[in-house]
């Protein structure tokens, strides 16, 4: 029977259609014979990944949705932000594995080479990147970070004016270069809108060093949980970090806080 894996984006493809379309066709794109791909968005988004304020939430909605794939019998939910939001809280309530973007990309950098540096959108991401960084153990791996300048609002538009494009890219090409030269093994964009425009752009290294593509990481990280869960059962620790409330307490907790 095909599988099917819930794509969950940060931004609303209300207000960011064009990236929308972009994001959709590509992620259609890597699903295989027996896995497909259901791209959603948010109802508003855009800004959460720029402020924690906002990121707590749409972070809200992304818990939500990672219920509702549970209810529809998805297979997976590949969180599609750089900042993981919700991903641990979602792994708690789910009975179906959750990715991350972030951890994906950072997991996939460590085996391409000895250590990975990011390059963000812009300085405001630096402290949550770093966060993710050392919540996944990987802090002495981490080369460098450098940043554009970039707000949401370029990205929408660079989908559609191919002049902005190359501004973009080649912006990160000059940041990365610099992280190149100081020792720089493996490159990360940080964020799935660099990740998208690189990887349509036929970009895959700098000098030489890889750049990781982080939508494909996450999916293939996705595929391969569902291939893992068919042959051991277990796919997800129970211990402590992600240990699942009772039925008992969800119930009562839907009735407290007024949750569908």
């Amino acid at each position: 029977m095909k599988k099917k894996i819930w794509y969950q984006s940060f931004g609303s493809f209300t207000h960011t259609p064009n990236y929308g379309r972009a994001l959709k066709a590509y992620v259609g794109g890597l699903g295989q014979q027996n896995i497909s791909f259901e791209v959603h968005g948010l109802t508003y988004g855009d800004v959460g990944d720029q402020y924690r304020v906002f990121e707590y939430f749409d972070t809200a909605e992304v818990i939500r949705n990672v219920r509702v794939a549970n209810l529809q019998q998805f297979d997976a939910v590949a969180i599609g932000n750089i900042l993981d939001p919700g991903l641990l809280q979602a792994r708690e309530i789910s009975n179906i594995p959750v990715l991350g973007l972030c951890e994906s990309s950072l997991m996939m950098a460590c085996l391409m080479g000895r250590n990975f540096s990011l390059v963000t959108l812009n300085e405001r991401f630096i402290p949550r990147i770093e966060e993710n960084v050392r919540r996944y153990g990987l802090w002495e791996r981490l080369k460098g970070i450098r940043t554009m300048d970039l707000e949401v609002e370029d990205l929408e538009k660079a989908m559609e004016k191919e002049r902005l494009q190359k501004r973009i890219i080649k912006h990160f090409l000059d940041e990365a270069r610099r992280l190149v030269r100081d020792g720089t093994e493996v490159l990360v964009p940080a964020g799935g809108f660099p990740m998208l425009l690189l990887a349509l752009a036929g970009i895959h290294t700098v000098d030489r060093v890889p750049i990781v593509n982080g939508i494909v990481a996450l999916v293939s990280m996705a595929e391969m949980m569902l291939r893992f869960r068919e042959r051991t059962v277990v796919f997800i620790s129970r211990r402590l970090s992600y240990a699942s409330p009772s039925k008992a307490r969800l119930e009562k907790a839907h009735k407290l806080y007024g949750l569908e």
